[in-house]
């Protein structure tokens, strides 16, 4: 077993805990843990045996680095979507939150005079 591999088997063990601990905790649903577990084990397996990617029912490339570095970057689209998604939430959630203390203060201060 090469080195790179025992890398990816580590990182994605982690991500699995990982995973794991979020759902323990409430922070994800089923439908996400169950999405993610499942990237997490496809990538885990595909770590442990290369060959694995021979068995797609389509052919990415002639050589298995380069399918491999596809699925990579599009795992990498699909997370920096959800990223992006999540810091939407959060601004969403940030300008209601500004909007709500700026009407409590304004409130306040018309009490006082």
């Amino acid at each position: 077993m090469k080195a790179i591999q025992l890398l990816g088997e580590a990182v994605c063990l982690y991500l699995i805990i990982h995973t794991l601990n979020n759902k323990h905790r409430g922070l994800y649903g089923l439908s996400k843990t169950t999405v993610l577990l499942t990237c997490w084990a496809v990538v885990a397996v595909i770590f442990l045996d290369p060959r694995v990617m021979e068995m797609l029912p389509f052919k990415l490339s002639e050589s298995r680095d380069i399918g491999l570095m596809i699925l990579s970057n599009l795992a990498l689209f699909v997370l920096v979507g959800h990223l992006y998604a999540q810091v939407a939430t959060l601004q969403r959630a940030l300008t209601r939150l500004t909007q709500n203390l700026a009407i409590h203060d304004y409130l306040k201060s018309e009490e006082h005079e």
